[in-house]
C-alpha cells in the first residue's frame, strides 16, 4: 500500500509518535543466548548511531524552528503595535511604550554613529591630503638634493685627484732631491765613467725639479678653485638633509597623532554599531514578547496563525526528541557491555600469550 505524500507546509511538522515507532520497530531484539551477543552488539551500535543522527537532525530543525517562531512572533508584534492584529490596552500598551523608548534610544545611537562616521571620514580624508603634502615636500627636497649630491661627489673626486697628484709630485721631488744629493756627495770620489753619467743625469733631475716646483702653485690654485664651491655644495647638501629630517620628523609625529585620532574614532564608531546591534536585539526581543502577549488577541489570520504553527512545530520537535531519548534509554545494553568485556579479555589474553 502506497502512503500518500502529505502536502508541504512551512514549517513541516514532525510526528513524534511515528518517529519513535519507526525506530522502535527497527530496534534489534534482545538475544536469548550468549553466542547471539556479538550480532546483537553490532545491530545495537548501528541502531544507536541512527538514533544519534536523528537527534542531531531534530536539534538542527529545532534551532531553525526557534528562529522561524521568533520571526513570526516579531511580525505579530509589529502588526499588533500598528493596530493590525487586534486592539491595544493593558500590557499591550506597556509593550508599545517600551518599544517607543527603544526606538528613541536607537535613533539617538544612530545619530551618534552617523556623526562619528562623518568625523572619521573627514579625518581619513584630511590624513590622505596632509600625507600627500608631506610626501610632495619630501619628493621636492629629494629632487633638489640629487643634483647637488652628484656635483658634490664630482668636486670631492676632483679635489682628491689633485691631492693625490700633489702627494705623488712631493714624493717624486723628495726622491729626485735625494738622488741629486747622492750625486753631489759621490761625484768627487767617482771614476771618469761614473762622473760622465752623473753629469748627464744631473741636468735632467734639475729640470724635473724645476717643473715640479712650477706645478705646485698651479695645483694649489686648482685646489683653491675647488674648495670654495665644494664648501658651498657641502653646506647646501647638509641644509637640504636637515630639512628632510625636519619634514620627516613632522610627518611621523603628525601621522602618530592623526592615526591615534582615527583609531579613537574607529573604536567609537564600532562601539556605536555594537550599541545599535544590542538595541536591535532588545527591540526584537520586545516584539517577540509582544507577539506572545498578542496571540490571544489575534483573529486567527496571518501573522498570528504563522506564530501558532511555529509554536506547534517546536512542541512536536521537542516531543519527538524526548521520545527518541526515552527509546534510547530503554534499550538493553547489557549484552553490549558483556560483549565488549569479552573482547577486551580476549585481547588481553592474546597479548599475554604473545608475550610468553
Amino acid at each position: 500500500m502506497t502512503t500518500p505524500t502529505p502536502e508541504p507546509t512551512d514549517p513541516a511538522p514532525i510526528d513524534p509518535a511515528s518517529t519513535a515507532t519507526a525506530l522502535t520497530d527497527d530496534a534489534p531484539e534482545a538475544p536469548q543466548h550468549l553466542w547471539h551477543y556479538p550480532i546483537y552488539t553490532l545491530r545495537l551500535m548501528r541502531h544507536r548511531r541512527r538514533i544519534r543522527q536523528r537527534l542531531e537532525a531534530l536539534d538542527r530543525d529545532l534551532r531553525e524552528a526557534v528562529q522561524v517562531r521568533d520571526e513570526a512572533l516579531a511580525l505579530l508584534g509589529e502588526a499588533t503595535l500598528s493596530g493590525g492584529a487586534g486592539g491595544v490596552g493593558g500590557r499591550i500598551t506597556a509593550f508599545a511604550e517600551t518599544l517607543a523608548r527603544l526606538d528613541a534610544e536607537r535613533a539617538t545611537i544612530d545619530r551618534r554613529r552617523e556623526a562619528s562616521t562623518i568625523e572619521l571620514a573627514a579625518a581619513e580624508a584630511d590624513r590622505r591630503a596632509r600625507l600627500a603634502e608631506f610626501d610632495a615636500r619630501l619628493e621636492g627636497l629629494e629632487a633638489e638634493l640629487a643634483p647637488l649630491e652628484r656635483a658634490l661627489v664630482e668636486h670631492v673626486e676632483r679635489r682628491d685627484a689633485l691631492e693625490h697628484e700633489g702627494e705623488d709630485a712631493a714624493d717624486l721631488r723628495r726622491s729626485l732631491e735625494l738622488r741629486l744629493a747622492h750625486i753631489e756627495d759621490d761625484f768627487d770620489g767617482a771614476d771618469e765613467a761614473a762622473r760622465q753619467l752623473y753629469e748627464a743625469e744631473r741636468p735632467e733631475i734639475e729640470q724635473k725639479l724645476v717643473e715640479l716646483r712650477a706645478a705646485d702653485p698651479i695645483r694649489a690654485a686648482a685646489r683653491a678653485a675647488i674648495d670654495g664651491p665644494l664648501a658651498r655644495l657641502d653646506e647646501q647638501v647638509a641644509e637640504l638633509k636637515r630639512m628632510q629630517e625636519t619634514v620627516s620628523g613632522q610627518r611621523e609625529s603628525w601621522l602618530e597623532e592623526v592615526d591615534g585620532r582615527i583609531a579613537e574614532l574607529t573604536a567609537s564608531r564600532e562601539d556605536e554599531l555594537e550599541a545599535l546591534a544590542r538595541s536591535d536585539v532588545r527591540r526584537r526581543a520586545a516584539l517577540v514578547d509582544l507577539g506572545r502577549e498578542a496571540l490571544h488577541l489575534d483573529g486567527g489570520e496571518s501573522p498570528g496563525e504563522d506564530a501558532r504553527r511555529a509554536l506547534d512545530h517546536i512542541v512536536g520537535l521537542r516531543r519527538a526528541r524526548r521520545a527518541l531519548q526515552a527509546h534510547d534509554a530503554a534499550l538493553d545494553t547489557g549484552p553490549l557491555r558483556i560483549t565488549l568485556a569479552l573482547i577486551a579479555a580476549l585481547g588481553i589474553g592474546l597479548l599475554f600469550l604473545r608475550g610468553c
